[in-house]
């Protein structure tokens, strides 16, 4: 049996002190694992997200593919919306034209036509010193100014010119001159006339005129225009 004596164990204890500085416990790297396996993650991720946007655009690419008229449906909606306005332009235009003939011609029966038959239209005309409201106040004072013209109206000639039209909806607004034309004299007036669509046809709910500043039949106009209130 080994006896311990006092050098003894003074060497063994200054060895295990040394040893003591040599020896390192092992720690797994945590944190270098944790970023490893985050960076894994993160990887796996984005090429998963690259793999869903290819997908998605295949799927589009062959639904493109699939259904050529798709884009060919769009413009047709736009060109059919487009066609139906240029045939409303036409159409407000036109009836444009039929009043003026008729305002021209003296037809109290085409006149009585064109007109939207309710009571919140209007007329104003220059030399009335009132707007004349109410689709059957409207036709009296038609059939005044025709059957009370003389003979310089009776053969005056007015028609629409640099004619603007603007619809929303079944509104049609219409912004023109007046060549008022009788013999050697002529004059330009600045109307506005406001229409209506019932159905199918565009039918006037406001005549508004003003004459030019330079106007040579103001006068004569005033004097064919005064009328009793209607």
């Amino acid at each position: 049996m080994v006896k311990w004596n006092a050098i003894h164990v003074t060497t063994l204890a200054g060895l295990l002190f040394k040893l003591s500085f040599c020896y390192v416990p092992f720690k797994p790297p945590l944190v270098e694992h944790r970023t490893l396996t985050s960076q894994l993650v993160s990887s796996r991720r984005t090429f998963g997200s690259a793999i869903s946007e290819g997908n998605a655009r295949r799927q589009l690419c062959l639904s493109m593919i699939s259904s050529p008229r798709n884009m060919d449906d769009q413009d047709y909606e736009t060109s059919r919306l487009e066609g139906t306005h240029d045939k409303d332009i036409v159409a407000v235009k036109r009836q444009t034209i039929e009043f003026y003939n008729a305002f021209t011609s003296k037809n109290f029966d085409e006149m009585q036509r064109l007109w939207l038959q309710t009571p919140y239209i209007q007329c104003i005309l220059p030399g009335l010193p009132f707007p004349v409201n109410g689709y059957e106040s409207i036709m009296e004072m038609w059939k005044t100014v025709f059957g009370a013209s003389d003979d310089a109206f009776s053969s005056t000639v007015i028609k629409p010119s640099s004619m603007v039209v603007q619809i929303r909806g079944k509104i049609a607004l219409v912004f023109c001159n007046e060549d008022v034309v009788n013999g050697r004299f002529s004059r330009q007036m600045h109307a506005t006339n406001i229409y209506r669509k019932m159905g199918k046809e565009w039918l006037m709910v406001h005549h508004h005129v003003s004459p030019s500043a330079d106007s040579m039949l103001r006068s004569e106009w005033s004097k064919t225009l005064k009328l009793s209130a209607c």
